[in-house]
């Protein structure tokens, strides 16, 4: 892969996870043990895709690429302590000291070449981060609901034990099956991680390998270029989450 598109691709991906963990939501009105929660997926999340991003550099050339993202984050950072964003700025600090640590330890990383990257892909697994009850809710819910007069089948002949080894990291012996376009199965899935449900690196991955629609495999990118479901589909699935909430909240 040529160096500029890796290093292009990895900052952009720093990028969306910075934003997906705070995108548009006041500090204040936080409230201090969400912030905390939303930090540590951050950190968990960030610490995946670093490693991930020196295999693919070669040893004696990652000093270099790390010392310019370095650069970029002492910026950013910068930017953030003018603007006086405290949450930010605990996110660039830990950044860096990650920059730090792996300066001198990033050997321990093994380089691993775009062929060898095509050619083993190891399977990585969905965590789920609520309870059984929950679990057992959005199963019932994805396999016959109610919503305005109107029942809706998500997902079809899949067991809940099938359902249940996808969603809480299990080995997937048998993929779900979703009964419904793909950009729905989308939707459901960038939800789940919205609200805190689930979690894992390299998102549309897990879900080609976790997942069916309509009895066919698909790609990773074939659904990651999905758009959004009609709203009558996000509304339905929405309710779903509506649901969850307030068992949440008993």
């Amino acid at each position: 892969m040529d160096k500029k598109k890796n290093y292009t691709n990895f900052l952009n991906l720093c990028d969306k996870i910075q934003k997906q963990y705070y995108n548009s939501v006041i500090e204040q009105d936080v409230q201090k043990k969400q912030l905390e929660k939303e930090f540590f997926r951050f950190t968990k999340e960030m610490d995946i895709t670093f490693k991930n991003w020196l295999t693919q550099i070669r040893r004696n050339e990652r000093e270099k690429h790390i010392s310019n993202y370095e650069r970029k984050v002492k910026i950013e950072l910068n930017t953030y302590k003018i603007n006086r964003n405290t949450f930010e700025i605990k996110k660039s600090q830990w950044i860096l000291k990650q920059i730090y640590f792996w300066k001198d330890h990033h050997h321990s990383i093994k380089y691993i070449s775009s062929q060898e990257s095509e050619i083993k892909h190891e399977k990585n697994y969905f965590t789920f981060n609520e309870d059984e009850k929950k679990l057992k809710m959005i199963y019932d819910f994805l396999c016959e609901t109610e919503y305005r007069n109107k029942t809706y089948y998500f997902i079809k002949n899949t067991s809940y034990k099938t359902f249940k080894d996808v969603i809480i990291g299990n080995s997937v012996k048998k993929k779900v099956n979703w009964n419904a376009y793909i950009n729905s199965l989308k939707y459901f899935i960038e939800k789940m991680y919205s609200k805190n449900l689930l979690e894992g690196s390299n998102l549309w991955i897990l879900t080609a390998d976790a997942f069916l629609v309509n009895n066919k495999s698909f790609t990773n990118k074939n659904i990651s270029n999905k758009t959004k479901p009609s709203a009558t589909i996000t509304n339905v699935i929405d309710s779903l989450f509506i649901r969850v909430d307030r068992v949440q909240n008993i």
